[in-house]
């Protein structure tokens, strides 16, 4: 994610990130040859008749996939599990062109995927503190509660980046496009998320 709080446990990479593999234009996820990660693109398809979405539910979640959103303000990473909540894998990345475009993407592939619920991290500080980034998530949530109903349990995101690269290091996908950290950062969200992590 971009513009993360250094008291976060971010990269202190500036306000936005920037650079890294692109992704190709159109609606469907693709593939890239520099990242061998889907990648997504488009505008997506923006349902009108879905406009009550639940940022703040955390009860617990019913069985099948969520879809987790690594929210940046240049990339936002995507990734899923399996209905059994065991195995999650990255989908890979939005490039960010509006808050709009970037829900319209995300109801298309939480239709796609058949997700249950979503989840999205929060950029608090290293003491646990909402950072200013906040708001740029909360209304981020508003855009796609009018594109999709799925509850959106929010989680934690400290650390994650980092423990993103640590991960693709150990993998032997170091250096790796930035947009491929992005997406194992929504795997790593994730995976705390179904451990119990709030």
């Amino acid at each position: 994610m971009s513009s993360r709080q250094a008291a976060g446990g971010r990269r202190p990479e500036g306000p936005e990130r920037s650079g890294g593999a692109a992704p190709l234009p159109g609606p469907e996820a693709q593939t890239s040859a520099e990242s061998a990660v889907p990648l997504l693109a488009g505008q997506g398809i923006v349902n009108d008749d879905r406009t009550t979405g639940r940022p703040d539910d955390r009860t617990s979640r019913p069985p099948g996939r969520l879809l987790s959103i690594d929210y940046g303000r240049v990339r936002v990473g995507i990734a899923t599990c399996d209905e059994l909540g065991i195995a999650c894998m990255p989908l890979g990345f939005i490039k960010r062109e509006s808050d709009a475009q970037v829900a319209g993407v995300i109801a298309q592939l939480a239709k796609r995927e058949k997700a249950v619920a979503l989840l999205i991290g929060l950029p608090l500080h290293a003491n646990g503190e909402k950072g200013a980034n906040v708001a740029w998530v909360h209304a981020f949530l508003r855009e796609l509660a009018k594109v999709c109903a799925l509850t959106v349990h929010q989680i934690d995101e400290r650390y994650s980046s980092s423990e993103a690269e640590e991960e693709l290091r150990a993998m032997g996908r170091w250096p790796a496009p930035k947009g491929q950290v992005d997406a194992q950062s929504a795997v790593i969200l994730l995976r705390r998320f179904l451990a119990g992590e709030r």
